[in-house]
């Protein structure tokens, strides 16, 4: 069998893990796989850049001015299809393919003509829309049947001039109908469900598989793994700590903003640790920042010397850093938000959307031994590497069979 994945990045950040982490236990069971992605990685079997920063970078300029996402990368994306030709795939799994880096038009006139499995793994609703990767926020339902005068078309993967959400909808819609075989795969059933409400998936098989964590990574750390990590970000033995990680942390982002107005509300012995930067942000002094760590064991150790993680984001379709802090014992609190609450579980805590008050009246609650057991055994339960690989290993079988 031969499995080849498209994703933005490798290695780094959750979607890129998540494609490492499958790269490699396929190739530890005997299956041929091959990744390709926008960086270039470090050199590793069977992965493949696609493009350069200077492509990225024009293509990404050709977007803003034309308002088509994923229409340009001619040259890169010729050379792909040429090495897909070559190993002549038994099913190709696209990720997050909407970042400036490949030809969409070329890579499904590829997938349709050679008659491709195909498996779409939804990271976040690009798929499905016209344009935009998150349509929650805005209360936007045009996708149940067409994405037209988009609401979106300054945020994600703005435009300048012009709105072509209606076309890039279409296209979609002519290019998932001409495949041979589609699978979708969404990453909580609160995806599932929109899923099966779109127009363009009515003719693919829609399952859900959870997004994994290493368990063997995220896990309880030890006291030394702790007083290692404390000391290199100079925290606090006498405080409590709460933490929470992002990619980024915009200025003008609900997320910072709630972020902020949190840290004004707690209470003088703790202190809220922000894992992802926070550059162009000004925050309190009970704020200790920290750059996006691409060091897991660092990160379960921050996760494990805390006693609560906070989610600040209303758009997730899983949210991976919630599942990474439940496997190290630290119960999550998250807004009641699309997929935030189902991936916290039962024993995790919810909260309206940016109601930070409630967020601050939960954290006794974190506290609580056995709610911490609970966040941990239904972690090692739902979100296990082995078992969910395993899973996308039979649907490749039933695919082919």
């Amino acid at each position: 069998m031969k499995v080849v994945q498209i994703n933005v990045v490798y290695r780094h950040s959750s979607t890129g893990r998540t494609t490492m982490e499958m790269h490699q236990d396929l190739l530890l069971k005997g299956i041929e796989s091959y990744v390709f992605t926008s960086m270039n990685p470090e050199k590793e079997h069977n992965v493949y850049p696609i493009g350069g920063v200077f492509d990225h970078k024009l293509h990404a300029l050709c977007s803003r001015i034309f308002g088509l996402q994923g229409y340009f990368s001619h040259i890169p994306t010729m050379k792909l299809v040429r090495q897909l030709k070559n190993i002549h795939p038994d099913v190709v799994i696209l990720r997050n393919l909407h970042s400036n880096y490949i030809n969409l038009p070329m890579l499904f006139r590829y997938l349709a003509k050679e008659q491709v499995n195909v498996m779409i793994v939804l990271h976040d609703c690009w798929f499905f829309t016209g344009k935009c990767t998150h349509f929650t926020a805005r209360k936007c339902d045009k996708w149940k049947t067409v994405c037209h005068h988009c609401p979106a078309l300054k945020a994600d993967l703005g435009s300048w001039f012009f709105d072509f959400s209606r076309r890039m909808f279409n296209d979609r819609m002519k290019w998932y109908k001409a495949l041979k075989s589609l699978t979708i795969v969404a990453v909580s059933d609160w995806e599932k469900n929109l899923a099966a409400q779109s127009p363009l998936f009515s003719n693919a098989t829609i399952t859900r598989i959870y997004n994994w964590i290493d368990t063997d990574t995220f896990k309880p750390a030890t006291d030394e793994q702790i007083q290692d990590v404390s000391e290199k970000y100079g925290l606090s033995k006498e405080k409590k700590h709460v933490i929470t990680v992002s990619s980024g942390w915009s200025p003008v982002a609900s997320r910072t903003k709630d972020a902020l107005a949190f840290a004004q509300l707690l209470p003088n012995n703790y202190d809220m640790i922000v894992v992802g930067g926070g550059e162009g942000v000004t925050f309190p002094d009970n704020v200790i920042t920290i750059p996006y760590t691409s060091n897991p064991s660092e990160l379960a150790a921050l996760y494990t010397l805390s006693t609560a993680y906070l989610h600040f984001s209303v758009e997730d379709t899983f949210g991976k850093v919630i599942a990474e802090a439940m496997a190290c014992g630290t119960v999550p609190i998250v807004f009641d938000s699309t997929a935030c609450g189902e991936t916290a579980s039962p024993y995790g805590i919810a909260v309206q959307p940016h109601d930070v008050k409630a967020m601050i009246e939960a954290l006794p609650k974190t506290e609580e031994e056995e709610r911490k057991s609970k966040v941990a055994e239904f972690a090692a339960n739902n979100y296990l590497r082995e078992t969910n690989i395993s899973d996308y290993i039979t649907n490749f079988e039933h695919i082919l069979n």
